[in-house]
């Protein structure tokens, strides 16, 4: 009867050995499934800002792009109208001078 007893005690002590490493087995697995659902939660977060600074990268170039454009737009104007203002100024002496230079070589 003793035998019996201890025999006893010892599947019991088995068994809550068994269900302690089952549960142990069924948390790790638990663990690692979220691990995984964090590291995918990271990744997209990561993935998501990455697009998001590469957008505002593309903007901020495109803006300086733009601007760079108006200004060299704005420069060019300015030289034209210096062209146009310094031919109306020296036109008139130009003609002369032109007109004076064919005749003396047909001379």
């Amino acid at each position: 009867m003793f035998m019996d007893s201890v025999l006893k005690k010892i599947i019991e002590i088995e068994k809550e050995a068994q269900k302690i490493t089952d549960e142990s087995i069924l948390a790790q697995e638990n663990l690692l499934q979220e691990i995984e659902s964090e590291r995918e939660q990271l990744e997209s977060k990561s993935k998501h800002q990455t697009v998001e600074k590469i957008s505002q990268i593309q903007k901020a170039e495109e803006q300086d792009g733009e601007k760079l454009i108006a200004e060299q737009d704005a420069n060019h104007k300015k030289q034209l109208a210096s062209f146009r203002d310094e031919f109306s100024k020296n036109s008139p002496n130009w003609e002369k001078q032109l007109f004076e230079r064919i005749i003396l070589t047909s001379n």
